[in-house]
């Protein structure tokens, strides 16, 4: 039964990226069904097994889970206030479903990983998971851009979120296995770190080579945005040598770069033109995508200050608007007021700070890059529903305390 459990669990790992593909609904996803049969072997392993416990919780989280059942409480009291006070059609069914994910993709997830899972395998699979993404994004973008065929359809038999092929001028880019090309782009920047920690030599440089033609080929502002930012805070904390220099010589070269191709080359002109890079960063409402967003920003912040300790209720700005609020940290905040998004706040920034404690070496560099990623994707994306927010959570804290009990990690 061990065994089952933990091919479940690796399966888990490596479709962490799939979140469209062979999903039934938009609360089960193939990683999340994977989950829920694990959850029942597991289950059922433990009842006939009285020294197996189902739910374990990781060393060194009490401050972690104290503030994460604070954020539940306010949840609840959340939810309860507003069935009175303020009822809407979709309180009930995103209360249920809220706690449901906490149960399966905190809780549970986290006690998977600690019984099963070894940090060696988590960096493995997760450095798998990049790879096989990169390998459906590569074939599905040659597929539709050299011979017009489009596989996205076959594999989306209940759940098909708002997923399609988008025709950019002269390149048609595509969703790969998730909702659209951004989510694509934020899995990529999130999993990458750990197939550059697990993997060397060619194999390292072909993840690299399949990465840019990936991101590029998404267009994707957030995925392009997100890149240049972690690379910025990467080289800025690890850099040994003159960081102010090479920073200095990165940002001209990088400006002069496009600066040439954008006056030289019209096709070049007409990509940069058509992510719109520019208006999406500064939310100018020129392109249906920022407009979008700004105003489900804004309408999360003015939802906070209604009702500040406890929000409009679970379901809100989804249940007035059909994108919702598209932030998950200010959508936090617009359903369960200013006092549960600082909760989940602080509870986030635990990690961090575990993260910041250990051993200066390659893998605290792959997680801290894929936390920022991650960090980056729900500021600006609803990711409550997306393994994107949870993936990470559970490894950060085993190889926090793996760390300590070595002085190291490694996972090579």
């Amino acid at each position: 039964m061990d065994k089952l459990i933990r091919f479940f669990a690796i399966g888990v790992l490596i479709c962490t990226p799939i979140s469209v593909w062979f999903a039934l609904s938009e609360y089960l996803r193939i990683s999340y069904i994977l989950l829920l049969l694990a959850f029942v072997s597991d289950a059922i392993y433990s009842l006939f097994h009285r020294e197996s416990k189902l739910i374990v919780f990781q060393s060194n989280t009490q401050r972690q889970r104290f503030l994460f059942v604070c954020f539940i409480g306010i949840i609840v009291i959340s939810f309860v206030v507003n069935s009175v006070w303020h009822p809407q059609p979709k309180l009930m069914s995103n209360f249920i479903g809220t706690l449901g994910i906490f149960f399966l993709l905190y809780f549970y997830y986290s006690s998977l990983v600690e019984k099963y899972l070894s940090v060696v395998l988590c960096f493995k699979y997760l450095a798998v998971s990049c790879v096989l993404l990169i390998g459906i994004i590569v074939v599905d973008s040659v597929l539709v851009n050299f011979f017009g065929i489009k596989i996205h359809d076959y594999f989306c038999i209940g759940y098909n979120g708002n997923t399609d092929y988008f025709s950019r001028f002269i390149w048609t880019s595509t969703a790969a296995p998730t909702e659209e090309p951004g989510v694509s782009a934020q899995f990529l920047n999130a999993l990458l770190p750990f197939a550059l920690c697990h993997f060397k030599g060619r194999k390292r440089a072909l993840v690299c080579l399949g990465y840019a033609y990936c991101l590029f080929s998404l267009f994707s502002t957030t995925g392009i945005v997100t890149f240049v930012f972690i690379a910025m805070v990467y080289v800025f904390l690890f850099s040994r040598r003159s960081v102010k220099l090479f920073l200095l010589v990165f940002t001209i070269s990088l400006a002069g770069f496009v600066a040439v191709f954008y006056q030289a080359n019209d096709e070049f002109q007409m990509y940069v033109n058509q992510i719109g890079i520019i208006d999406k960063v500064a939310f100018s409402g020129k392109t249906a995508s920022d407009a979008d967003r700004s105003e489900g920003m804004k309408l999360a912040v003015d939802n906070a200050m209604e009702a500040p300790l406890w929000g409009m209720g679970p379901g809100y700005g989804k249940a007035i608007r059909e994108t919702g609020y598209l932030s998950t940290f200010l959508g936090f905040m617009g359903n369960y007021g200013f006092l549960g998004g600082f909760l989940f706040i602080l509870f986030w920034i635990t990690f961090l700070q575990k993260i910041k404690k250990m051993p200066d070496i390659p893998e605290k560099r792959a997680l801290l890059a894929s936390f920022l990623a991650v960090t980056v994707a729900a500021c600006i994306g609803d990711c409550l529903h997306m393994f994107m927010l949870w993936f990470l959570l559970p490894i950060i804290n085993k190889s926090y305390n793996h760390s300590l009990r070595r002085g190291k990690l490694s996972v090579a």
